[in-house]
This record gives structure tokens, sequence and C-alpha cells, in this order.
């Protein structure tokens, strides 16, 4: 499910309730699906349940059910600086790209590239960011074909990473030195 869930991230918000309850279903066990639909506090209540499958299903269940409003906002906020859980992370980061859709919010962007960048962040988490980054840009209505081919199968991440739009994020598109993509292999 791990692969399947994060390359399709992206459609989850266009899904039918009936699509996002079957997620839940295999994410959740039986005795908490009817909890997590049962009212927006009770979902809210697992985004800090120990169990990261449960803390997943209640950010899908409250965007999809609910709304992804200011709230859930700044839940995916946390959850995207603090869950342990990568797959997780790279949910918060899906839905907080989309609470700023079309935003080009420098603040969003700039975090969002900062962990595309960063080497340590779990592969997963840092190929949602650079997805996120083309649901922010204010073009992403002309940038759906980019954003799909980044969450292709066959993307391979960061070899075709298109590091120039990374960098926009960061420096406005300016960039004093060299972009990883430019190195080819000098350094090893």
């Amino acid at each position: 499910m791990k692969k399947q869930s994060l390359n399709t991230v992206d459609l989850f918000l266009h899904e039918s309730a009936d699509v996002m309850k079957t997620l839940v279903q295999r994410l959740a066990a039986p005795e908490h699906v009817d909890r997590l639909y049962e009212s927006r506090r009770s979902a809210e209540s697992y985004l800090t349940n120990d169990d990261p499958k449960l803390r997943l299903s209640a950010i899908v269940v409250i965007a999809h059910q609910w709304a992804l409003d200011d709230a859930l906002i700044a839940a995916c906020e946390r959850l995207l600086r603090n869950d342990p859980d990568p797959e997780v992370r790279a949910y918060a980061m899906g839905y907080l790209a989309y609470g700023y859709y079309e935003t080009d919010d420098a603040r969003i962007g700039k975090m969002a590239a900062e962990i595309v960048y960063e080497n340590a962040q779990p592969h997963v988490l840092r190929r949602a960011a650079y997805a996120a980054l083309f649901n922010l840009r204010q073009s992403a209505r002309n940038s759906v074909p980019k954003r799909n081919q980044a969450i292709a199968p066959g993307f391979r991440f960061p070899e075709d990473v298109d590091w120039r739009f990374v960098d926009t994020f960061l420096y406005g598109g300016k960039r004093n030195g060299i972009h990883p993509k430019d190195l080819n292999g000098l350094l090893f």
C-alpha cells in the first residue's frame, strides 16, 4: 500500500467519499473506522494516536469528510515538522500544499524546497515535498503534467528533479553555485 498511497496522494482530494473510505478501511482497524467518521472532534483525536496508520487516516478523513481548513492545515504543518513516521509526514506535506494551492506562499514553499534538498530526509518525504511545490505555484494548472510526472512510478528521485524549479522557492530562481544535477557524479 505504501507505494500506491504516495503515488496517488495528489489524486485523493478529487476522489469520491467511497474511494476515500476504502483507503481508510485499508489503513485502520474496523473498530477505528466508525470513530474516525463519527465526528470531526473524534477524527481529530486520532491526529495524536500512537499508530501512524491512524494518524494518516485522520488526515484523510478530516480533509474529505469535513474540510481542508485552517485547523487541518495547522495540524498538517505540525505533523510535517514533528511526526516520526515518514509516510504521515509525506501526506501532511501533500495536504499542507493543497491548503496553500496556487498561493506561491514563500514560507511553505521554502519549507518544501528545503525538504527536497535535505538528503537526510526520507525519500518518500522528499518526493512528496517536490510534488507539493507544483501545487504551491500560481501557475499550478499549467504545471499539472510536471506534477503528475513527479509522482509517477517511473520518476527517479533525485535524478529527474528540476532543481532550478526547486530553487525558485529558495532563491527566487537565482542561485549562485552549482545545481546538484549539474554535478553529474563529480563528487564520487
